[in-house]
């Protein structure tokens, strides 16, 4: 998986694109990560009977499209937003900006709960993985851009 982000900052970095296509490429490349996560459901419905998911209360097809939805969501925050993130913090708050909407969009296939809350939880968890993602992005985008040599 980490070798189709390199490949996404490669994309980016080696051919400059307006933002429109930007947004374009991260919301395929988002499609992609969805559909690489919809394989766990699948298997879990192909050879456990869907035990996993009953048991979490989240049917296979609203699982399914929450995965693809939050990563065609995610891929354009960051393509539009990918010029934050040439420098390390604005990658940090590229990271919490693309992981907030996204962990919002998992509260919402959870089980109900106020919509205060909901935001709380989705600023909390995306401050929590949001930032490390940024940097680890930068990081790798950096590397690449210096020859893999620091």
């Amino acid at each position: 998986m980490w070798s189709a982000v390199r490949w996404y900052l490669d994309q980016t970095s080696k051919n400059p694109l307006s933002g429109r296509g930007r947004a374009l490429l991260g919301i395929g490349t988002g499609l992609l990560f969805g559909a690489l996560l919809s394989l766990f459901p699948v298997y879990s419905v192909l050879f456990h009977r869907g035990a996993g998911l009953s048991s979490a209360g989240i049917g296979f097809l609203p699982l399914v499209l929450g995965y693809l939805s939050m990563g065609a969501l995610g891929g354009a925050l960051v393509g539009l937003l990918l010029p934050l993130g040439r420098r390390w913090p604005g990658a940090l708050l590229l990271g919490f900006i693309t992981a907030v909407p996204c962990w919002f969009l998992v509260s919402l296939l959870l089980e109900p709960e106020p919509l205060v809350e909901r935001v709380h939880s989705s600023l909390v968890l995306g401050a929590a993985f949001g930032p490390p993602l940024g940097f680890y992005g930068w990081y790798l985008w950096r590397r690449s851009e210096r020859g893999h040599v620091w």
